[in-house]
C-alpha cells in the first residue's frame, strides 16, 4: 500500500503535460511540475478532473497548486527521479503565480552514461543531440488505441 500525505501548497513551473489513457485510470493529465530549486516532480490529475484543470496547467506557465496528495512514485518509465507523485483531488485548487524565472530546468544526462547503462533505465533522462537518422511513422494498436510510433537516432554534440 502506498503512503499518502496531504499537503496544502507549493508554488512550480509546469514544465510539460500529456493525456494519458490507461485501461484502470482511463484519461488521466500527466505533468512535470518544478519548484525555484529545479526540482522536478511527476503530478497527475484524474479523469474526472481533467476538464477542470486541464487549462491551468499550460506548459510554462507558474502556479500555485493548493490542496493535493502526495503518493510513492513507483512503476517503469517514472517521468521523474522523485520519490513522491502529485495527485490532484476534488478540492485542488490552481492559482496564478507571479514567479518570472525562464529557466527551463533541464537536466542533461551524458551520452556515455546512458550508454554504459550509468542511469536508472525507469526514470525518463534530459537529453540533447543531433538528429542523425528518423524511421517512419508507425501506427500501432495500443490498450485498444491508435497511436503513432517514430524512432529516431540522435548524436551526441557535446
Amino acid at each position: 500500500m502506498a503512503a499518502s500525505f496531504a499537503f496544502f501548497r507549493v508554488q512550480v513551473k509546469i514544465l510539460h503535460s500529456w493525456r494519458q489513457y490507461t485501461p484502470t485510470a482511463g484519461e488521466t493529465l500527466e505533468c512535470i511540475l518544478a519548484d525555484s530549486t529545479g526540482t522536478k516532480i511527476h503530478a497527475s490529475v484524474k479523469k474526472d478532473l481533467v476538464v477542470r484543470h486541464a487549462n491551468q496547467l499550460q506548459e510554462g506557465q507558474w502556479r500555485f497548486i493548493e490542496t493535493f496528495s502526495l503518493t510513492n512514485a513507483a512503476g517503469h518509465f517514472r517521468p521523474t527521479g522523485h520519490v513522491y507523485k502529485i495527485n490532484f483531488l476534488n478540492g485542488t485548487n490552481i492559482r496564478a503565480s507571479d514567479n518570472g524565472s525562464e529557466s527551463i530546468f533541464l537536466s542533461l544526462s551524458k551520452f556515455l552514461r546512458i550508454l554504459a547503462h550509468e542511469v536508472n533505465t525507469s526514470i525518463l533522462v534530459d537529453v540533447i543531440g543531433q538528429v542523425v537518422n528518423v524511421g517512419d511513422v508507425e501506427d500501432l494498436d495500443v490498450n485498444n488505441k491508435p497511436v503513432k510510433k517514430i524512432d529516431f537516432e540522435l548524436r551526441d554534440v557535446t
